[in-house]
């Protein structure tokens, strides 16, 4: 997964159980009369859910403090602005682009006797967005 901009990238360490993706639409009737109703488009949207990424790096000898961090800054606005940071979702041939953020989850699970990270769950979920409302930044 990487920041639209190219600023920024995360990487899966390890492969997901599974991947969910969630499509859905919404139409409002309009009340004309016929021999087929007609329906008026309200709202599209797609979502591509991972909702347990287990990592456990205890074996490697190897933290995931800064691994987890680099993973939740890709949840928080553009500095200076209200906006998310717009993403690119690359899985093997599979491509959800452009998409935002909505949300992220870390559950801890083991640490080493310092307090760093050895074992955590991810969860995030990302929503695509049209290429029209992806605003254009300047390099931070």
């Amino acid at each position: 997964m990487m920041r639209i901009d190219r600023l920024g990238e995360w990487n899966l360490a390890f492969m997901p159980a599974q991947m969910s993706l969630r499509v859905s639409s919404s139409y409002q009737p309009s009340g004309a009369t016929g021999v087929m109703q007609n329906q008026i488009f309200q709202s599209h949207s797609e979502e591509l859910s991972i909702p347990s990424l287990n990592i456990a790096v205890k074996n490697y000898r190897k933290g995931l403090t800064d691994y987890v961090n680099d993973f939740l800054a890709l949840s928080r606005p553009y500095p200076g602005y209200n906006s998310p940071l717009v993403l690119r979702f690359i899985w093997g041939e599979e491509l959800f682009s452009p998409c935002v953020m909505t949300e992220a989850q870390v559950i801890s699970k083991d640490w080493y006797p310092n307090g760093e990270k050895a074992e955590v769950t991810i969860s995030m979920t990302l929503r695509r967005v049209p290429y029209d409302q992806v605003i254009e930044v300047p390099d931070i």
